[in-house]
Order: structure tokens, then sequence, then C-alpha cells
């Protein structure tokens, strides 16, 4: 399927009158009259007017779904006398759904332009090049005008900074645990460029978008998976805590339901227990837990991580899916241990359930009984729901699991019904 290219990327013609120019690259989109324009490291916003003047200069490079930012190489050249920057532009991408507002896209392949010389290539970007291009990555149009969608925060924060869903917050109000590409817009802030009119916000995680009917009503159901840029790494390198309280594979989930021109929205989140803890080893099944610090040098990382959860999200419940076998156990009770003994006990509730053991005697029938201790808090918390004119409830409180996803299918499906009742003529 063809998607709509919306922006140009040109350089800066060979001279034929014999005056010598530095190159220059501009960046500008069908249906936008300024243009960006980079040259000799700065970045210039430039007016219809101010364009005009100098458009034929120009030749078109190629046109693209996006620009992303620019990133500049850590490796210096000594031919351009200067570590080279590049913009980075999505050459590549497939929809994945469309919502009311916006249509969400997967990156599948982008493209480094020099900005500092013509057909320059620069093999440190080869590596941030795959990474970007491996599929895990989305960024969002709004429908009515192409621009950035910011899809870094969740339906109830967004709504904290737009009044209704015709305005758009800008890239300025991300969420920047989600914005994966972060580091590509220093050169636009130091600059005073405003990012929202030019470059979009990028997550890293899941997108699903389906579309259901029930007799003549229309219902969109959206999931998605915000992976945090705060402690990042692969499975098994990466675990438990650092010493901000940022835990690996810290993750947003968020379930939208869309009915005509009202959305629902739930959010849970999961993470690695936030402990100093690692797994070593080389092969599947030799990877023994293995605890780094103990209670009074884990408190204060451990304190910080709830501190920051319930300052965002509100109430919590701690739902640990750890099993009983072997090294697992002693982490889990470690992670119990410090429960008790943090400040924040009191404000925390912690539920215990061994996930596989359950359901390996009882099958998936068995998460039932997790279900009734945390549906009584899942009513009491509710959902966010924005009835087309005004927010007529928030969610209060979150669920933050441990180990696996499990939880939330059934979790979902309770709030589901839940959005149903509460809806009218559904």
């Amino acid at each position: 399927m063809a998607y709509l290219r919306g922006w140009r990327v040109s350089c800066l013609r060979h001279s034929e009158d014999g005056v010598k120019r530095p190159f220059s690259v501009v960046l500008e989109h069908r249906d936008k009259q300024e243009a960006l324009h980079f040259e000799s490291g700065a970045i210039t916003e430039l007016l219809h007017n101010d364009y005009a003047l100098i458009r034929d200069r120009f030749a078109r490079i190629e046109d693209v779904f996006g620009c992303l930012g620019v990133y500049k190489s850590s490796t210096y050249d000594p031919v351009l006398k200067a570590y080279p920057s590049f913009l980075v532009i999505v050459t590549e991408c497939k929809l994945i759904g469309k919502l009311p507002l916006y249509e969400v896209y997967r990156i599948n392949s982008v493209r480094f332009l020099c900005l500092d010389k013509d057909n320059y290539e620069d093999e440190s970007c080869n590596e941030i090049r795959k990474l970007i291009s491996s599929g895990a990555f989305y960024f969002a149009k709004q429908l009515s005008t192409g621009m950035p969608y910011d899809v870094t925060r969740n339906t109830q924060s967004y709504f904290q900074h737009a009044e209704g869903l015709e305005n758009f917050p800008t890239n300025e109000f991300s969420d920047q645990r989600f914005l994966w590409n972060r580091g590509l817009l220093t050169p636009f802030y130091q600059q005073g460029i405003t990012t929202a009119n030019w470059i979009y916000p990028v997550i890293c995680g899941g997108f699903g978008v389906s579309t259901l009917y029930a007799g003549l009503k229309r219902a969109q159901i959206c999931v998605v998976s915000r992976l945090s840029t705060l402690r990042p790494g692969t499975r098994f390198n990466v675990r438990g805590v650092d010493d901000n309280g940022y835990v690996a594979n810290f993750v947003e989930t968020e379930v939208l339901i869309y009915v005509d021109n009202q959305v629902l929205s739930h959010v849970q989140i999961r993470g690695t227990v936030p402990l100093f803890w690692e797994q070593p080893g080389l092969q599947v099944g030799s990877h023994k837990i293995k605890i780094l610090r103990f209670h009074e040098t884990s408190l204060k990382a451990f304190n910080r991580h709830f501190a920051e959860i319930l300052s965002r999200y509100g109430e919590t419940i701690i739902v640990n899916l750890m099993g009983s076998k072997e090294s697992e156990d002693k982490l889990s009770k470690f992670y119990h241990e410090l429960w008790n003994i943090s400040e924040y006990q009191s404000k925390i509730g912690y539920v215990a359930f061994d996930y596989h053991a359950v359901v390996g005697s009882e099958g998936v029938e068995g998460v039932k009984s997790l279900l009734s201790r945390l549906e009584y808090r899942l009513s009491v918390w509710g959902y966010f729901h924005f009835d087309g004119t005004q927010v007529k409830r928030r969610q209060t409180g979150v669920l933050c699991s441990v180990r696996s996803t499990a939880a939330a299918s059934p979790v979902c499906e309770i709030l589901t019904e839940n959005y149903r009742c509460n809806l009218p003529h559904c």
C-alpha cells in the first residue's frame, strides 16, 4: 500500500554563477509554507517569502514520510574538521491503523543524510540505523494536517495538556520517559526551534488497532505499549533498578476504545523487580538470579522508584507474579521484605501470585482467583473517559506487575465490561 510522502528534502545545487556557497539542506512539507534550513550547524525556520527567494538554488534529494531529528556523530572527520551531523528521515514505514485523531506508522527504514557534505557516509550511523529500522519503533500523524502527533503520552496525560480533541500539545510536552528520539531533538532546542512543527516523536514498543461492530455501532480498540528509555537493555543483560529508581524493561500499556466521538482509556505498568540484581549466564536456563545489594543499600532506590509511580499514576498495587522455585523465590521474598519496610508501604498494596504454578495446575481459569482480589480496586480506580465534549472521569490508580503481562488480558476484560456498561447506547 502506498502512503503519502508528505515531506521533501533538498540540497544546494552546484553553483553555476561561480559563487561558492556553504553546503545546505532544506526540509519542507507539501502543506506548509515555511521550510527548515540547515547550514554550517545552524538551523533556521524560513518564512514563505524568504524561502521563495532561494528555492531555485535547491535540488530535490528525496520525498520522505517524516523527520526524526538530527544525529551528531561522535567520530571527528579531519577533512570536514568537524563532527558531522545527519538529518534522520523515514524512508519506509507501514500504516498500523487509523484512529479518530491520528494514524500510526511503524518505521521500517531510515536514512542518515549528512548536513555538512553531499554524498557523505559515516559508519558510526549504521548500528543506530539498524536499530531504528528494526520494526519496534512507531510514530503518528495528525489526520487533519499530516503534522506530528505525540504518542509518548497516554490519553489521560494527553488531555491534561490539551483542551479537547481539536488541540494538539507540542512535542515540548512529550513524556520524556518514552521519547526515543529525545537526543535527536537537542540541536533544535539549542537553537529555539519548536520541534512540534517538524519532528515526529517516536516510541519503542508495540501498537495494534482493531475495528469491531455491534449491530450498527462501530468501535475501535487500540493497545499500545511504551518501553521506557530510562534503563534500556535486553533481557538478562539489564535487570533491576539503578540509583535513580529507574527499572529495566519498564513498560506502560494502554488500552483505548473509541466509540463515535468518545474515548476510553486504561493504563497498566510493568517492569523488573526494583532491587539491585542480575542474571548472569550465557544460555537460557543457566541464568541464575544474583542479588547485588541488600536492604539498606537498596531501600533508597526502591523508594525513589515508587515515589515516581505514585506521583504519576496515583494509588498502586504491586502484582508479583514470580514463582516459588530456587533463586526466583529468594528475589520475590526480598521484594516483599523491602516493600514491608518502605516508607510507601501504607500507600501501596502488594499481591503475590505464582502465575506459572497456578496456570500449570488449573489452566488459565486459575487467574480468576487473582482477579477476584483486584476487581474492587480496579472498579474504584476506574478509567479515563472523554465523552466528546468533556472529561467525565479519570483513572486514579494503577496495577504494577512484575515479570509478566499475563494478568493484563483478563484485567482488560473486566474493564471492557465496565466500559460497555457506562457508554450510552452500547
